[in-house]
């Protein structure tokens, strides 16, 4: 099991703000890592550079052997990268099966002109899209909602039609924000298998988690962040006894395990 994704000493400056500074992990082909820290810790800025949105002030981001710094985010989608976002971003009026169909449709080699004209390749691509995006429906288990519009569905199945969006992109890499945020403790349940069959079906994953009890009980390995650093790397069990985890999230002079007063705090 070789790396999939470096990053290496990436510095991320806005003006006078330094978001992240000379953050270094790398993650496995086929395990499911954690990236967690406070609030303002610099987890989506992290995101935003791995993905294109952002071209870090220094230092590098490779994966699976190749730089990808300075790429753009269609480039990045191409070569085996997708996210899901903290805020939902679905096409609210149309339908689930729309939604997933236009992550299948990033893969498609029709040019404007065969679309345009519905050559025979497009209309091909278009059947092959749609038996797709259906199955990838079934895989999160939405086939039911397939011709209602996103915005009708709940919280939760809509969290799970954002997942099955990115994975129409092919990816080898998924990168995911907050999934978990504002499911009820039976969706959360739900979510920790399908990541686990997500990973099991030969997709890595980038998760960022606040709920502790979600991403402690999920992932393979964790960095955490505080203040744009990473302040400790390694398996959960490690990571959540490590007295600098537990004095970001909780203050100095706590104690304990900072992963179970975490989840305390969130309910979880």
């Amino acid at each position: 099991m070789g790396t999939i994704l470096k990053v290496d000493k990436v510095t991320m400056q806005f003006g006078g703000l330094r978001a992240l500074g000379d953050v270094d992990f790398e993650i496995q082909e086929g395990e499911i890592f954690g990236l967690i820290g406070p609030n303002g810790a610099g987890k989506t800025t992290m995101f935003n550079c791995v993905t294109g949105v952002y071209n870090p002030t220094a230092g590098s981001v490779t994966f699976d052997g190749v730089a990808i710094t300075g790429k753009r985010p269609d480039q990045i989608v191409e070569i085996g990268i997708c996210r899901t976002f903290q805020q939902i971003r679905l096409f609210p009026n149309m339908t689930a099966l729309e939604n997933v169909f236009v992550g299948v449709d990033a893969r498609h080699k029709t040019q404007i002109l065969g679309a345009i004209f519905r050559s025979p390749r497009h209309r091909r691509e278009e059947r092959e899209g749609e038996a797709k995006a259906m199955k990838l429906l079934e895989y999160v288990g939405l086939t039911r909602f397939a011709n209602d519009l996103a915005k009708n569905l709940s919280y939760g199945d809509q969290r799970r039609l954002e997942i099955a969006r990115a994975l129409g992109t092919g990816p080898k890499l998924l990168l995911l924000d907050e999934p978990a945020a504002g499911m009820n403790p039976v969706e959360k349940n739900g979510l920790r298998d399908l990541v686990r069959k997500i990973r099991d079906s030969g997709v890595t994953v980038l998760l960022i988690e606040h709920d502790m009890k979600v991403v402690m009980g999920l992932s393979d390995r964790v960095a955490v962040l505080d203040h744009g650093e990473r302040i400790a790397y390694g398996k959960p069990e490690e990571v959540q006894k490590d007295p600098k985890v537990i004095e970001a999230y909780l203050g100095s002079g706590a104690g304990g395990n900072a992963a179970s007063k975490q989840s305390k705090q969130e309910g979880a």
